[in-house]
């Protein structure tokens, strides 16, 4: 039977990087406070228009 023991390791999850422009990790980051529906769709919103944008963008470009 063990009575004492010492245990070690690291977390790297804690702080992981978003690869996503900055308006996207602003709202992401945002995400985790907002606590009223009004608020959470607020930011539905913003994602919408940035997810439209793009889509505009790569469809002027040839992209799609």
């Amino acid at each position: 039977m063990i009575e004492n023991f010492i245990a070690g390791g690291t977390e790297f999850m804690s702080d992981v990087p978003i690869r996503h422009s900055r308006k996207m990790r602003s709202i992401m980051l945002q995400s985790t406070k907002a606590k009223t529906a009004g608020q959470k769709a607020a930011l539905f919103g913003k994602v919408c228009v940035l997810i439209l944008c793009v889509y505009l963008r790569l469809s002027v470009s040839g992209g799609i």
